[in-house]
């Protein structure tokens, strides 16, 4: 008898105990809403809701033939305004020159002066011109930010994207190497959990290890206690295809 209970006590003092089992769910731990910041054409889309895609891989082709000319057009312009500044130089120094030989009167070398600052000018609006239209073209570019899975495109080929006054969203996609189990608590529950404290989750029928990715207020109570919402960061294998909304639990300690 004596030894039965003291192999209980040992299992009880030296093993690990818990306070409960939550109920969670799944959510994505990382969405990105993709959009183009400029106006144009769709040509193609290459992807589909529910596909797994490398990071940059295209999502979307978008007619780029007009920001490639404006490219263009912008680097010749920087080229000629940059003889033109070059020139404006020459005749600036030609001009200190020839007024501090007295040669030259003070209103044209003060129209020298004025000249360089013009070509200057006009250069440095010239440099800010090409990398606007680089900028543009890297962003008429619709590439995977990481692998993920594609969750929704609202977009077809041929449509004309008008992003004027708010961008539209063309692919939305989420991680596909990490979930998250999501459950409401009580502040009585998360004593001794803080961010990056690490839990067990409940994933179909394993339970795996993960860490605390945060700790929400929800402006709501239970039982007179304000409630939380709990959100556990777990790595998956991105060909088991998880996804949100699907039955977890959160092992509290």
């Amino acid at each position: 008898m004596k030894k039965v209970i003291s192999i209980l006590l040992f299992t009880f003092v030296s093993g690990t105990t818990y306070a409960a089992d939550i109920t969670a769910v799944l959510d994505w731990s990382d969405v990105r809403h993709l959009a183009t910041s400029v106006t144009a054409r769709i040509n193609s889309v290459n992807v589909r809701p529910g596909m797994l895609v490398k990071q940059g891989q295209s999502l979307v082709d978008i007619d780029r033939r007009y920001f490639d000319i404006r490219k263009k057009r912008a680097t010749s312009q920087l080229k000629a305004l940059k003889l033109t500044l070059d020139e404006a130089q020459l005749e600036q120094d030609r001009a200190i020159e020839l007024y501090d030989r007295t040669v030259l009167s003070q209103f044209d070398r003060r129209k020298a002066d004025r000249e360089l600052a013009i070509a200057s000018a006009n250069y440095s609006e010239a440099i800010s011109e090409l990398e606007q239209a680089k900028l543009d073209l890297e962003y008429s570019m619709i590439k995977a930010p990481y692998d993920a899975l594609v969750l929704n495109v609202p977009v077809t080929a041929g449509e004309v994207v008008l992003n004027n006054l708010q961008a539209k969203t063309l692919v939305s996609v989420a991680r596909d190497d990490e979930m998250l189990s999501v459950a409401s608590v009580t502040g009585e529950q998360l004593k001794d959990i803080n961010h990056g404290k690490a839990l067990e989750i409940a994933f179909r029928g394993d339970w795996l290890t993960g860490k605390v990715d945060s700790i929400e207020t929800t402006g709501q109570q239970r039982d007179g206690m304000p409630l939380f919402t709990l959100k556990v960061k777990f790595s998956v294998t991105p060909e088991l295809r998880p996804r949100a909304g699907e039955a977890s639990a959160i092992r509290l300690p």
